[in-house]
C-alpha cells in the first residue's frame, strides 16, 4: 500500500508464475509536506487559542463590571473597548476591501 496522495509509479512484474505491482512512492517528500502541514496548523490553532483567551478576558471583564451594577462605568468600558478595537477592526476591513 503507498500514502494517500503520493505519486506513484508503478511496474507490473512476474516472478514465480504470480504478477504483482511495484510501488514506489517519495514518502520522505510526503513526510515532510506532513511536518510542514502539521507546522502550519499548530500556527494558526494558537491563533485561535489567543483570539479565544482575549475574548474570554474581555467577556469577563464586562461581566465582573455588569454585576457590580454600576451602569456609569458598565458605560464607561463599553466606550473604551469600542474605542480601541473599532479601529483594529476596521483596519483589516479596509486591507480586505484593497
Amino acid at each position: 500500500m503507498y500514502p494517500i496522495g503520493a505519486r506513484t509509479s508503478g511496474r507490473l512484474h512476474r516472478q514465480s508464475g504470480a504478477r504483482y505491482v511495484e510501488y514506489r512512492a517519495p514518502i520522505a517528500y510526503l513526510s515532510v509536506d506532513i511536518l510542514e502541514q502539521t507546522k502550519v496548523e499548530k500556527v494558526a490553532e494558537n491563533r485561535r487559542l489567543t483570539i479565544n483567551e482575549l475574548m474570554e478576558k474581555v467577556r469577563d471583564t464586562y461581566w465582573r463590571v455588569e454585576e457590580k451594577g454600576n451602569d456609569e462605568q458598565t458605560g464607561q468600558l463599553i466606550k473604551e473597548l469600542k474605542s480601541r478595537l473599532e479601529p483594529v477592526i476596521n483596519s483589516v476591513r479596509m486591507k480586505e476591501n484593497v
